[in-house]
């Protein structure tokens, strides 16, 4: 061989060692020896300095094995080194250990399996969802204490129709079949109860001519519900969708806590998996409004296959009761169906913040008091007469119904 042929492409490698710049690479940062190489041994340093200083808390708490495993190691590979580009200045490093912290944040987040969902139809029994949020079980018995009202004979005739054109037993039994009838008497109550509130008002009128005035509810279909819990020693993203949700401020929709009254409709007959569903969608609002700092963290609930109606509610203090089971075909039964849901809706209208705060103490302090309270229920303005909030014996009257409970 030429000894000149040869020495020539000996300068080869040296001199494309130093035309070409070093690149970091992970194995860079998180091989105590950048410099080695497994096949052919030592490497020259390259010539040109690394921009990118080596940080040893940054290169020692990273795992590549955990970064790069299994079919994931390319797409890794890529946001490690897109991440990296930008310490390549080091000007622009203000606070170089928070910066390295939120680097070492995202690639573990991104290494990390996702948290598995868990779905509240999955949910058996009640005493599981109130579990989920550190909620406790009491009597039995909720709303025994109301005094009913006349249910509107249009909607006991919408219903009947309902009934007529209907296909008998197995459309009756379906969960569409009773979405129809929750829809005739949610929105029933809920028309009643704002144009008692003076929500029908004409086009010159605003809410400002009654500084006195509840907000007004209003209703959403199919709301997401999205929360993480702690279920069987685990971390789990509870996540569902509510068939009704009745809102006190219909602006803030990424709010939960502006939730006041959950609805489940569900097919006949009703389990009990679907009362530990509607318990989960519950709990999940009143621990939000308790996150959220709010006074009144009651939240209130109906579960129903368009016969059978089941009303729940969770006080202030975590405690989840709920009513007897009622009869919408039975007369008296379906008064009190009525009656409960013009309570809560007119509870949780007194009860949410309006635009135009409610002056008078002792007024304020039965309006908000009263979503706890269902004997109050027969105190309040169903639109058939005026109930007047100014005595004191009211005000009395009510706080001698909490002592009674």
């Amino acid at each position: 061989m030429d000894p000149q042929r040869g020495s020539q492409q000996a300068a080869i490698p040296a001199q494309t060692s130093l035309s070409v710049p070093h690149t970091l690479r992970l194995s860079d940062s998180c091989s105590p020896n950048p410099f080695l190489s497994s096949t052919t041994g030592p490497a020259a340093p390259p010539q040109t300095p690394l921009l990118v200083p080596h940080t040893p808390q940054f290169s020692d708490t990273l795992s590549p094995s955990s970064l790069l495993s299994s079919t994931k190691k390319a797409k890794k590979q890529i946001l490690v080194d897109n991440i990296l580009r930008q310490l390549i200045d080091p000007a622009s490093l203000v606070d170089p250990e928070s910066t390295i912290k939120a680097i070492q944040d995202q690639l573990f987040n991104a290494a990390l399996p996702p948290i598995p969902t868990l779905a509240p139809s999955s949910l058996v029994y009640e005493d599981e969802a109130l579990e989920l949020f550190s909620l406790r079980a009491g009597e039995p018995g909720l709303f025994d204490e109301i005094k009913p009202i006349s249910t509107p004979q249009y909607l006991i005739d919408n219903l009947q129709r309902i009934s007529c054109v209907t296909s008998p037993r197995r459309c009756k039994q379906s969960e569409e079949f009773s979405r129809m009838i929750i829809d005739q008497i949610l929105v029933s109550a809920l028309y009643e109860e704002n144009e008692a509130q003076g929500h029908g008002k004409g086009k010159g009128q605003s809410n400002a001519d009654d500084p006195d005035e509840p907000a007004k509810l209003q209703l959403v279909h199919e709301m997401p519900i999205l929360k993480e819990v702690l279920h069987e020693g685990e971390k789990k993203m509870l996540s569902g969708y509510v068939d009704y949700t009745i809102w006190y401020d219909i602006r803030d929709k990424k709010s939960l806590a502006t939730n006041l009254v959950i609805v489940e409709a569900k097919r006949a007959p009703l389990s009990l998996s679907a009362m530990a569903q509607l318990a989960a969608y519950m709990g999940v609002i009143h621990t939000t409004r308790k996150e959220k700092g709010k006074q009144n963290c009651l939240v209130y609930g109906l579960l129903s296959d368009g016969k059978n109606f089941v009303f729940s509610r969770i006080n202030n203090d975590g405690v989840f009761r709920s009513s007897q089971v009622l009869d919408w075909m039975h007369p008296v039964q379906r008064d009190k169906i009525y009656t409960i849901m013009r309570f809560l809706l007119r509870a949780a209208a007194l009860s949410s913040p309006s635009t135009s705060p409610i002056k008078d103490a002792g007024k304020r302090k039965v309006m908000v008091e009263s979503f706890s309270s269902p004997a109050r229920a027969e105190l309040f303005d169903y639109g058939c007469g005026c109930s007047s909030f100014d005595d004191d014996d009211d005000v009395n009257q009510m706080e001698q119904m909490d002592e009674a409970e």
